[in-house]
Order: structure tokens, then C-alpha cells, then sequence
């Protein structure tokens, strides 16, 4: 769905739309660069956002992020696996 996902997602789906879930050994790097969008707010951080969830057997990570690369972003997650 398009950015702002508001105007795009029925209500019925908001939420696995909004605040996905993904099991680590699904996640790749093209999953991460899809999750990632920009917001240009005055005064806030520029950069990438992203916000997702990520789970590591029954343990879920939650990821809401400002500024960081969707690279640095599926590295971190990669590492936390090993």
C-alpha cells in the first residue's frame, strides 16, 4: 500500500499493514527497504523511517526507527540472531 497508508489500507487490514510482523528467518534486506519511508517534518530528524515487528522464535522486537539506513537497520536484526 502507498504512503500515507491512511488514505489506502481498508480499516479491516490497518493494523497488520501498519505494524507487520516478520519472522527473522523471512526477513531480508528487500523486506526491510520496503518498510522504510520518508516524512519531510519541520524540525524533526530526516532520513528513513521504519516500523515493523520482528520475530525471533517467541520473542518479538519490536523496530520504530528515525534516520537510520534500512541496511544498518536488516544488519542489526541479522546480528541479533547469531
Amino acid at each position: 500500500y502507498p504512503i500515507p497508508r491512511g488514505e489506502s489500507v481498508p480499516r479491516e487490514l490497518w493494523e497488520i499493514v501498519n505494524d507487520p510482523i516478520f519472522r527473522i528467518e523471512d526477513l531480508t534486506l528487500e523486506v526491510v527497504q520496503a518498510r522504510a519511508y520518508e516524512v519531510s517534518d519541520a524540525g524533526d530528524i530526516s532520513g528513513p523511517r521504519m516500523r515493523f515487528g520482528v520475530l525471533y522464535g517467541d520473542i518479538l522486537v519490536e523496530i520504530n526507527v528515525k534516520g537510520a539506513s534500512p541496511e544498518a537497520v536488516f544488519e542489526m536484526l541479522q546480528q541479533i540472531q547469531e
